[in-house]
């Protein structure tokens, strides 16, 4: 448990008694998604254009559940 994370430079367990757990690790390592390509239709231009290159990545929300433990 020691060394599993730092808050601050701190360790959690050894400060807090607190570890992560496992729903928060796999949180964590999950990449996040891509945004949308960017499409257009013209009215000057057969069908739609999209445009690939320079993919992004989108925004998320976690959730980090702890698990404390008491320390002595």
């Amino acid at each position: 448990m020691e060394g599993e994370f730092y808050i601050n430079d701190k360790d959690a367990y050894t400060t807090w008694g607190i570890s992560m757990d496992t729903s928060s690790l796999s949180a964590l390592m999950t990449p996040p998604p891509m945004k949308e390509f960017i499409e257009n239709k013209s009215r000057l231009e057969n069908g739609k254009r999209v445009i690939t290159s320079n993919p992004r990545v989108d925004e998320r929300n976690i959730t980090l559940t702890f698990k404390g433990t008491s320390i002595n």
